[in-house]
C-alpha cells in the first residue's frame, strides 16, 4: 500500500492528528527551529501574514482572522478544544452582509475565516488553515486528505519556500510509511 493510500484509509480524526503532529515537529524539533517560519508571533503579525499569504496564493476574498481566546468561553470549549486553529467558510445572511464594514463592506459571497489560539500563532499554522480554505467550501469540507496535503504543500512552497515545504512534506510521508509498515 502506498503512503497516499495509507492516508486515504485513515479516519479524518487520525489524519488531523497526523497533520498537527507533523506541523508541531516542524515548529519545535526540525532544523528550522528559530527561523522566521517557525517562531511564535503575535496575533496582529499572524493576521497580517495570513492575509498576505492569501493574496500571494491568488485569492481576493476578504480573509477574516479571529483569536479564539476573545470568543465566549463556552464556544472556546465546544468548538476549539484540542486544536491550534480552524478554518471555515461562512455564508452570511443578506441582512448581515448589508451591515458589513471595513474590508467586508459590500461583500456578498462566502467569507473565509481562520480562528486561531494563542498557542497556534505560527506561520505554518496559518498556511495549514489556508490550505483548508483552498480546498473546502461553505458546504463541503475535505479534512486532511490528499487534496488538502497538496494545497498545503503548494502554499508552503509559494509563501515560505522549498526548504520548509520539503521538510514538512517529507515528515508527513515518513509517518505515513511507518503506519503503512503496520499492515
Amino acid at each position: 500500500m502506498t503512503a497516499v493510500a495509507a492516508l486515504d484509509r485513515l479516519p479524518e480524526r487520525a489524519r488531523g492528528i497526523l497533520a498537527a503532529r507533523v506541523d508541531w515537529a516542524l515548529i519545535s524539533e526540525s532544523p528550522l527551529v528559530g527561523t522566521p517560519s517557525t517562531q511564535l508571533i503575535d496575533f496582529d503579525e499572524f493576521s497580517r501574514f495570513a492575509k498576505s499569504a492569501w493574496g500571494q496564493l491568488g485569492r481576493s476574498e476578504p480573509l477574516q482572522v479571529t483569536l479564539v481566546e476573545t470568543l465566549r468561553p463556552s464556544l472556546q470549549q465546544t468548538e476549539f478544544d484540542g486544536v491550534a486553529g480552524t478554518a471555515r467558510w461562512m455564508l452570511p445572511p443578506a441582512w448581515a452582509a448589508a451591515r458589513f464594514t471595513g474590508d467586508l463592506a459590500g461583500w456578498t459571497g462566502a467569507v473565509p475565516y481562520i480562528d486561531v489560539k494563542l498557542d497556534g500563532l505560527f506561520k505554518v499554522v496559518a498556511l495549514h488553515e489556508i490550505a483548508h480554505l483552498l480546498v473546502d467550501t461553505h458546504e463541503v469540507l475535505h479534512g486532511h486528505g490528499i487534496c488538502w496535503l497538496d494545497a498545503f504543500d503548494g502554499a508552503l512552497r509559494k509563501v515560505l519556500g522549498e526548504a520548509v515545504a520539503d521538510m514538512r512534506l517529507g515528515a508527513h510521508y515518513q509517518l505515513l510509511e511507518l503506519l503503512n509498515e503496520d499492515d
